[in-house]
């Protein structure tokens, strides 16, 4: 009996051995058939173009690259909040000035889906990649010396167009990696964010506290520039289209390819079934949750600091748990916990939507920022007002509930996600289809690029 996940999908519907229905996504990766080898999914050609044919270090450098711009990416993004005192006095604007500026990022990174899709589908990610990285290292240094506050919004867009393509990673996890590899893949992109969004505004507010919020940012211009030159000469992209992903290949190839595997015990299968990583399960980042508050609870553990709340945000934890006389470790705690938790299940939708609905990972990716944005953008505007109107306790408990809520969706979608995923199985193949289908047309063409087609499938 064969162990069945939910991986690449064929362009058939696949079946098990009994003959009933898999859902898309589902490959046969494990089985005494096999005599307890590991099948390679998918199935790597004989073309030295093909991205799965590469050494490992080839792909590491490539991968490499990628890790280390969404880095810089999302650390250019989340240090803005800890400047926010020192800019309020530089460039004489207000909070709520510096607050507006970010619905026009989360815009313009929700409508970049649409734009750079089509750009990468006919002229490859190597050109978007850095026409994107350039405009980023523009941005950087635009930031460093600027005077201005009418220049806010303008840099947070270029800012914005520069991470909807670092999400574009999961289209090269896919095509470098095979499914049994992609989750360390998703793994090493999830600590990359978390790198950038949590640790890195760490030592920028060290070294604004000593020398200003403009060196941090020519600190990160300098190594913006440093990583813009390298992946111009060291990223690689290839042409190579496959024709048959999941046809068979020599004997000789499968022995040289496959890796032995101990034989899983029924006992773990049973402890540990396959089934509620069926699909995937929804996440929730409450806006509680997000920057200035998270950078601060971890500054708080390395820079003393005498400010207020209010004049800073330096000191969410005393604000909270000093009426209840508890210590502010308590708060540190619970970042880390929810922290945790983030990447924990990001790693795990990450890899599902890739692996579930292989064929149309860039469509799915939008539709996934789409509704993060819509959500930040809500709670952007209402931050301010509900700030005001109740106490950061209450905030911290209703954004916690509504988080939980929404997360409780991952039960039913565990129980009965492979079933909906079975039904909705000939809307995936027809999307799929469209999205080959509209490759092709965009690749021999010269005319317009199918941002219109992008927003149909969609």
């Amino acid at each position: 009996m064969g162990v069945f996940s939910t991986r690449q999908s064929p362009d058939h519907h696949p079946q098990n051995p009994g003959g009933q229905q898999q859902p898309p996504g589902t490959a046969e990766s494990l089985s005494k058939q096999n005599n307890g080898k590991l099948a390679l999914v998918p199935t790597p050609s004989d073309d030295p173009d093909d991205p799965l044919t590469w050494p490992m270090w080839r792909k590491c450098v490539n991968f490499g690259l990628l890790s280390e711009m969404t880095i810089s990416i999302f650390t250019g993004i989340s240090i803005d909040h800890i400047f926010w005192p020192q800019m309020k006095k530089d460039l004489q604007v207000e909070f709520e000035d510096l607050t507006n500026a970010k619905p026009t990022q989360l815009a313009a990174e929700a409508i970049s889906c649409i734009v750079f899709i089509p750009f990468a589908q006919k002229y490859g990610r190597r050109p978007v990649y850095l026409v994107s990285t350039a405009l980023y290292t523009i941005a950087t240094w635009w930031i460093c010396w600027r005077s201005q506050r009418d220049s806010r919004s303008d840099e947070r867009t270029y800012i914005a167009h520069v991470r909807v393509n670092a999400l574009r990673s999961a289209r090269q996890i896919r095509d470098l990696f095979f499914v049994h590899q992609r989750g360390s893949a998703n793994g090493l992109y999830v600590a990359s964010v978390s790198f950038g969004g949590f640790l890195s505004p760490v030592a920028a507010e060290i070294q604004a506290k000593a020398s200003g919020w403009r060196a941090s940012y020519t600190t990160l211009a300098y190594c913006v520039t440093a990583l813009t030159a390298l992946f111009a000469f060291g990223f690689e992209e290839t042409k190579f289209v496959p024709k048959h992903r999941h046809g068979s290949i020599s004997e000789t190839r499968k022995k040289a390819r496959a890796q032995i595997i101990e034989e899983i015990d029924p006992k773990e299968k049973a402890a540990d079934p396959p089934y509620p990583l069926q699909a995937p399960i929804p996440v929730s980042r409450p806006q509680a949750t997000r920057p200035p508050f998270l950078h601060f609870l971890k500054l708080q553990l390395l820079t003393p600091t005498n400010e207020s709340f209010l004049q800073t945000f330096y000191h969410p934890v005393f604000v909270i748990w000093l009426p209840y006389g508890l210590p502010w470790i308590y708060p540190c705690i619970g970042g880390t916990i929810a922290s945790f938790g983030f990447i924990a299940i990001s790693d795990m939708v990450f890899t599902l939507v890739i692996d579930s609905y292989p064929n149309v990972v860039a469509q799915a990716f939008v539709v996934v920022t789409f509704s993060r944005n819509a959500i930040g953008m809500i709670g952007t505007f209402a931050f301010t007002p509900w700030r005001q109107s109740m106490s950061i306790t209450a905030m911290f408990i209703v954004a916690g509930i509504t988080s939980l809520t929404i997360n409780l969706i991952a039960l039913p979608i565990a129980f009965w996600g492979k079933r909906s995923r079975v039904a909705s199985a000939d809307r995936y193949h027809r999307m799929a289809s469209q999205v080959k289908q509209g490759s092709r047309r965009e690749k021999e063409s010269t005319g317009g690029l199918g941002c219109r087609r992008t927003l149909r499938m969609i």
